[in-house]
């Protein structure tokens, strides 16, 4: 956290009109000139930022309601007269004309989804409050919902998908700005897995990334997911596989190596019991 004579003078001193991106930080952006739909849903543009040296943004009276969710790394955010941390978990809640700030850390990088949040005419901001605010946040869904639309938006842009992507960032951002939305407090704990599908995980290995006893972590997936650690790890390396084989032409055997199996027939037998046929015949009906 910075101090010294930049806290000095207060908000007046601090929070004054920048815009400085820098050579350091690429962005994917999606504004409502480009999906049209996203304004009727109380969206003006989002964005995932991956930001570096010079990334620095403050406005002292925005005409918008902004939600930041980070994902990765650490920033800083202006709340309560101050800088202060912002780490992944966590989403920076700012309403219309309340003074907003938020930059990178010098020799750190910080990856964080982005939304501008314009309400339609004549309606409230879906952001209330007089003041900006950190609060807890899964980030995940947001993050995909908001890539799902960049890369819906290129040439091939098909209106009806990209009005579906709004809807999710939309409702997203609205579950964390109201407060409403869940928090899975071992959804790092997933991402990492998600990640990495193809190490030998193990509950033993599991409770040791998340830093908590295998039991504490049985007891935490079961109450989140419904079923145990090793069982969501076979779910999402099942997901995974589901997504390799709709969209490329990989051989069974490189694709289980990429989910984690290190034989074709362990793999088909454990995708046959989560999708109730064989990768092969799951492939040809998806191509049909």
């Amino acid at each position: 956290m910075h101090s010294g004579r930049d806290n000095i003078c207060g908000v007046y001193k601090i929070i004054r009109q920048i815009h400085s991106v820098g050579s350091d930080t690429p962005e994917r952006i999606v504004a409502d000139n480009v999906c049209p739909g996203m304004r009727a849903r109380g969206l003006s543009v989002v964005g995932l930022t991956d930001a570096g040296r010079g990334y620095d943004m403050q406005r002292p009276r925005p005409p918008s309601g902004h939600l930041l969710a980070c994902y990765g790394g650490n920033g800083e955010v202006w709340v309560d007269g101050e800088w202060q941390p912002c780490a992944a978990g966590q989403a920076y809640v700012a309403p219309p004309l309340a003074p907003m700030a938020f930059r990178a850390i010098r020799g750190d990088r910080w990856q964080f989804a982005w939304v501008f949040m314009a309400a339609p005419d004549d309606a409230p901001s879906p952001i209330t409050g007089n003041a900006a605010r950190l609060v807890q946040a899964d980030p995940r869904q947001i993050v995909n919902s908001i890539e799902g639309l960049y890369l819906e938006s290129g040439a091939m842009a098909q209106v009806e998908r990209m009005n579906a992507y709004a809807d999710l960032i939309s409702s997203y951002a609205r579950s964390i700005t109201m407060g409403s939305g869940t928090v899975d407090p071992l959804w790092r704990l997933w991402a990492t897995v998600d990640a990495s599908l193809n190490e030998p995980w193990t509950l033993d290995r599991l409770a040791a990334r998340a830093d908590i006893r295998p039991e504490a972590l049985r007891r935490l997936c079961l109450r989140s997911t419904g079923v145990s650690p090793m069982r969501h790890v076979t779910a999402l390396r099942m997901r995974r596989a589901d997504a390799l084989l709709r969209s490329t032409n990989d051989k069974l055997f490189g694709v289980a190596r990429q989910v984690g199996y290190q034989n074709t027939f362990a793999f088909s037998t454990a995708f046959r019991r989560w999708a109730g046929r064989s990768p092969k015949d799951h492939r040809k009906r998806q191509s049909t």
